[in-house]
């Protein structure tokens, strides 16, 4: 098992790697807007700062304990979203960034496919012309538009209406897009989450399902599944979620290194 007490943390930007103290939050979601993160950088040179404000460079944020970091946040930083900022002695470099921010909210596109064009073929065109890749494809994508399509306007709308005809849903995360069907999950990987693993406390009910906190876990994403297993059971809604919305916060030198996830019910669970 890894020591979960040594912090570790790694922002790079570009071909830049940074690794002083970095604080974070990150929230994710199953939705098709994009994720949304605050990530703070302590007492950077003024070379790296003068770096971070004129590169147009992706983010990625990787997070977690000695010997087992993974990434949680990966994406493009807000344009007009870095602020410098001095707190008694240190220089905070704050960055307001969006997964698939530019290329899915921002990226246009016009498009005209021949008649029998299949959702699978307009889904692989729209992508690779905003140079996004599919990391997860578990619903069907064969459904045909018989008499063609066209469209102008932004990947965003074009995805919305593709995996509407499909009865699928989408979402990005870590710079990729996921589609699967509606009310199931992207992957079949189970996060086990219980008081050895990283559970703090117990469970609560939400509207939708059941939200735990737990140590810093970046193998939580919206898509996926985590299992609780507490000491009381079905009391406290032990059994198997799909993973609905993540936040990941946290500062590398003092206070909070959590995940927050929230999922609705897979199978066999009583609330």
């Amino acid at each position: 098992m890894s020591r979960l007490f040594i912090r570790e943390a790694y922002l790079t930007i570009g071909t830049k790697q940074f690794n002083t103290r970095i604080s974070f939050d990150i929230k994710k979601d199953d939705g098709s807007d994009p994720n949304k993160a605050k990530i703070s950088v302590y007492n950077l040179s003024p070379d790296s700062r003068a770096y971070i404000e004129n590169t147009s460079e992706k983010m990625r944020l990787e997070a977690g304990y000695k010997g087992d970091v993974g990434i949680v946040f990966w994406g493009d930083i807000a344009t007009k979203g870095i602020k410098h900022e001095r707190n008694g002695g240190d220089i905070i470099t704050t960055m307001q960034c969006g997964d698939g921010l530019y290329e899915i909210q921002n990226a246009h596109i016009e498009c005209s496919f021949k008649e029998g064009s299949t959702c699978q073929q307009i889904v692989d065109a729209a992508l690779a012309k905003i140079g996004l890749h599919l990391s997860v494809k578990s619903g069907d994508l064969s459904k045909q538009y018989i008499n063609g399509k066209a469209f102008s306007g932004t990947v965003k709308k074009l995805l919305d209406q593709i995996t509407e005809y499909c009865g699928l849903t989408w979402n990005t995360q870590n710079n990729s897009i996921q589609i699967y069907p509606k009310g199931a999950s992207a992957v079949e990987t189970v996060v086990l989450l219980k008081s050895t693993t990283g559970l703090i406390g117990l469970p609560s009910k939400t509207e939708k399902g059941m939200m735990a906190r737990s140590l810093l876990n970046y193998r939580l994403i919206p898509g996926g599944k985590f299992k609780l297993e507490t000491r009381d059971g079905e009391n406290t809604g032990s059994g198997t979620y799909n993973v609905i919305r993540v936040r990941h916060f946290g500062d590398t030198m003092m206070g909070d290194y959590y995940t927050e996830v929230e999922g609705t019910v897979n199978a066999g669970v009583q609330i």
